[in-house]
């Protein structure tokens, strides 16, 4: 038996009579291998993607921060470096995109667009961290949560599909009266321009995330936001059954980016999450990678056919 290798799929031919030890083995290879994500080590990807400035590029900087219009929040190291392989050089005098003004902060160009990344602690502990960036970006015009999420259904939702919320619902004041939950928050719609570009047309170039070849699927819907991380489907429903829409999806920092939409400090705020698990406890740790870049793969595709630009 021979293997020829096409991207990262195995094509088998039979080339003699196989012995039944080699027939278990090619039925361990078509039928019973699991489904792996198609990136693995994220440091290669990531290295020379950013670095700290140089003293003589601090004037230039500093004007390029007057005029970042995007910032891209993150929260764990998978999100983060995802979003660095896709941030270009702020203009042609540097060589990649540069940590600025602070550590947690990454100027470049994202979609042709001036854009920060941003890294900040989970839950509404991001607060501080975004308040942070909106004075140092003053003219950002719009938020995207970017990263990793769970989904609602196993059986709709495949492992690094994308799930962008139509509607946020935000969970972070509720509370609990014996097993029930007691909604304190409320669903807020995305603003029209980000709807507009991110999910009215969900079509864009084929990503694929696994080594089966299977390609990444966009879902739009509600999002739900609460500030804890999930161990069960039973808690995870619970949540599911306060929303008038049934949710595609959760993560923990939306009710957060929300708020800033609502005092308009920010012109908007969306959540565009690839599915890393289903809210259960099970933590797919080794998609959140792949998870992550098929929503940047997604996020920087619409960007870039919307015709939205940096003035």
């Amino acid at each position: 038996m021979c293997y020829i290798y096409v991207s990262t799929k195995p094509y088998i031919t039979l080339c003699s009579e196989i012995p039944w030890v080699k027939q278990i083995h090619l039925l361990y290879v078509l039928f019973l291998s699991k489904e792996k994500p198609i990136y693995g080590e994220r440091e290669k990807l990531c290295e020379g993607k950013v670095r700290e400035p140089e003293d003589e590029e601090e004037e230039e900087l500093e004007s390029f921060c007057k005029d970042v219009k995007i910032i891209l929040h993150t929260v764990n190291p998978n999100e983060f470096d995802a979003a660095t392989t896709y941030i270009k050089p702020p203009s042609d005098n540097f060589n990649s995109a540069v940590i600025y003004p602070d550590s947690c902060m990454v100027v470049g160009k994202f979609a042709d667009i001036k854009t920060a990344i941003i890294q900040t602690d989970a839950g509404t502990k991001c607060r501080k961290f975004i308040e942070d960036a909106h004075k140092a970006y003053p003219a950002a015009d719009f938020v995207i949560g970017v990263g990793v999420g769970y989904a609602y259904s196993e059986e709709k939702c495949k492992l690094a599909d994308v799930l962008v919320s139509k509607k946020i619902s935000n969970f972070a004041n509720c509370k609990f009266d014996g097993d029930k939950i007691e909604d304190r928050g409320e669903t807020i719609d995305v603003v029209h321009e980000l709807s507009k570009i991110f999910c009215i047309n969900t079509k864009c170039k084929a990503y694929i995330v696994s080594t089966s070849e299977r390609a990444s699927k966009i879902h739009c819907g509600t999002i739900c936001s609460y500030s804890a991380l999930f161990n069960s489907t039973e808690m995870r429903d619970k949540f599911g059954e306060q929303v008038r829409t049934k949710p595609v999806g959760g993560e923990m920092e939306g009710s957060v980016l929300l708020e800033f939409q609502q005092d308009k400090k920010f012109n908007g705020a969306i959540i565009i999450k690839g599915v890393a698990d289903y809210g259960d406890g099970n933590k797919a740790k080794d998609w959140q990678f792949t998870a992550a870049m098929a929503a940047l793969h997604y996020a920087e595709a619409k960007l870039r056919s919307s015709g939205y630009r940096s003035k």
